[in-house]
């Protein structure tokens, strides 16, 4: 992992944030995972073969790491819980289960939070906006907006946002960093 991305994990847990570390000879992720997403930014893999816990200080937001993606975390809520729970809202219809099932495809979700609703952060995985972040919150779960344009960016966005430094994100945006920290 880069220095820089190194440091911001560092300012996490000197805020309070539970952060382990993870041996990288430990980490691998399920074929479930390789297989749907094949192209997930090597930010983000190198991130998930450092890290082993990352949860903010009350617990109600925390990164999807290894453990989550190959379903072995003792976190109730599963890595496609958000998906499940769109799907599911869907109620049968299966044109609306078409278009979450290819909204979920495009973006791998790295962070759930549920202080004051039920959220997600995600990587965008499609070719017109891979590699940025993007957040969306229940009940309208496909209308995420940009909040990073790469995942360091989102790391340094968030570790500034636990210190109260300004994060320099659009005000309409600002209170997901502060609900996530």
């Amino acid at each position: 992992m880069s220095p820089d991305v190194m440091l911001l994990i560092e300012q996490l847990k000197n805020n309070n944030w539970n952060v382990s570390p993870q041996r990288p000879a430990d980490f691998f992720l399920s074929s479930e995972i390789t297989s749907r997403y094949s192209n997930i930014p090597t930010p983000f893999l190198t991130f998930l073969s450092q890290v082993s816990e990352c949860v903010n200080p009350d617990n109600s937001a925390w990164f999807l790491l290894a453990s989550n993606f190959n379903r072995t975390s003792s976190y109730a809520m599963s890595w496609d819980y958000i998906e499940a729970l769109d799907s599911d809202s869907a109620m049968g219809d299966e044109k609306l289960i078409a278009e979450i099932d290819a909204f979920w495809d495009r973006h791998i979700p790295i962070m759930h939070g549920v202080r004051s609703d039920i959220s997600f952060v995600a990587i965008c995985l499609s070719e017109e906006c891979y590699g940025t972040i993007v957040h969306s919150f229940s009940p309208n779960f496909q209308e995420a907006s940009t909040i990073a344009d790469s995942f360091p960016q989102f790391l340094e966005m968030l570790a500034n946002a636990a210190q109260g430094i300004d994060t320099g994100v659009d005000p309409n945006l600002a209170w997901v960093l502060e609900d996530l920290v």
